[in-house]
């Protein structure tokens, strides 16, 4: 993952918000401002994450620990 990924990310989840593979991706994005050390993002994105009640709680628990480090 790098920051060059973001864009499709993004386009990803805009154009198919119920796609397989939309959590996962979504998961993602703070994954990778985390390692682009851009903290600002990355906490927003986690805090996105755990608030959405539609995120599985595996996936929450998860965001949750990242935003803990």
């Amino acid at each position: 993952m790098n920051i060059l990924s973001l864009p499709s990310y993004f386009e990803y989840t805009s154009f198919y918000p119920t796609g397989r593979h939309f959590l996962e991706v979504r998961s993602r994005i703070p994954e990778v401002y985390e390692l682009a050390e851009d903290t600002k993002n990355a906490v927003r994105f986690y805090e996105k994450l755990i608030d959405d009640q539609s995120v599985p709680d595996d996936l929450k628990i998860k965001a949750s620990m990242s935003l803990a480090k």
